[in-house]
């Protein structure tokens, strides 16, 4: 807030005759991140207004995603706009709804929300004999993500997300798991692409084995 104060000339002895008050209020901003969701590793693009002009503007790895750096280059601002930037979603961040920050040369923030979303994995049938076919599948991977399934925390089998982030491919339940005659037990089974995208969390998904 400034405040003027208008001092008379004549006629009263230069005692104050009136002020007037002028509040300076921060330029609005606004930032724009797409796609707006997806998987960690997910790769997007960021522009924002409202910013400090600089070049650079926002420096490098000044943008963030729930708090951790996004693998950010530097972006010019002209006129209050940041250039199109790419950003990496970070492995560390948490599932769900999370800020994505711009903060530029003079600590002034444009913020939007990211969905961090977690990838599936499935099998079926759930139960069965040893040396049964398992049918896996799964979604919300990256495109053409290389995913490690593995089943009591050892690999079981490799598969090959499609360009949708989809999962397909059959795993054979080994046939010396159990003795002949034995009795079974619950199998584990988790996918992880390296992203910590689903390591040994919500993929995880259990096969009963007679």
């Amino acid at each position: 807030t400034v405040t003027a104060q208008v001092n008379s000339t004549t006629g009263d002895g230069g005692n104050t005759t009136g002020t007037a008050t002028f509040t300076v209020t921060a330029a609005a901003t606004s930032l724009s991140v797409t796609p707006n969701s997806g998987p960690k590793g997910t790769t997007a693009t960021v522009t924002a207004t409202g910013l400090t002009n600089g070049v650079p503007g926002v420096n490098a790895n000044a943008i963030t995603v729930g708090g951790l750096a996004a693998n950010a280059l530097a972006a010019n601002v002209v006129g209050g706009q940041m250039a199109a930037t790419s950003i990496t979603v970070p492995a560390g961040v948490a599932y769900g709804a999370t800020s994505v920050v711009a903060t530029d040369i003079v600590l002034i923030t444009a913020s939007n929300t990211f969905t961090v979303t977690q990838p599936t994995l499935t099998i079926s049938p759930t139960s069965g004999t040893v040396g049964q076919v398992l049918t896996l599948g799964g979604s919300g991977w990256l495109a053409s993500d290389v995913v490690t399934v593995t089943q009591g925390g050892l690999a079981a089998t490799t598969l090959v997300a499609d360009a949708s982030g989809n999962l397909s491919g059959t795993y054979t339940i080994p046939s010396n798991l159990y003795p002949v005659g034995g009795v079974g037990g619950s199998l584990l089974f988790a996918a992880n692409d390296g992203n910590v995208n689903c390591n040994f969390c919500s993929g995880s998904v259990q096969h009963t084995t007679d």
